[in-house]
């Protein structure tokens, strides 16, 4: 019903986007996540699930009560936005087009 991904609190982390996130929102299923930096903002942007830094566990506690008294429809809507999110930004014509505009 929902994705789970955490990393450690390192800078290498902050900046990196883990390809699982990516696989996650293209799934359409919410994120549950305990992960700083550039993966957290994007789970807060897209609205795709529920976030908190590497490191949180009384948030990550919390968040994992809060998706557990969601209804099923508010869930979906959650991993709906990530696949919106994921189709928009990640989708494999959208990141080579990216990549040509860089070379």
């Amino acid at each position: 019903d929902i994705m789970f991904a955490s990393l450690k609190d390192e800078e290498i982390f902050s900046i990196t986007i883990p390809s699982k996130i990516q696989s996650y929102m293209a799934s359409g299923k919410p994120i549950l996540s305990m992960i700083s930096g550039e993966t957290f903002n994007i789970i807060k942007d897209s609205n795709c699930g529920f976030f908190c830094n590497s490191g949180d566990f009384i948030n990550l506690q919390e968040n994992v009560l809060k998706a557990f008294n969601m209804s099923a429809q508010e869930l979906r809507f959650r991993g709906l936005n990530g696949k919106k999110y994921y189709l928009k930004y990640f989708e494999k014509t959208i990141i080579i087009k990216k990549l040509l505009n860089y070379i």
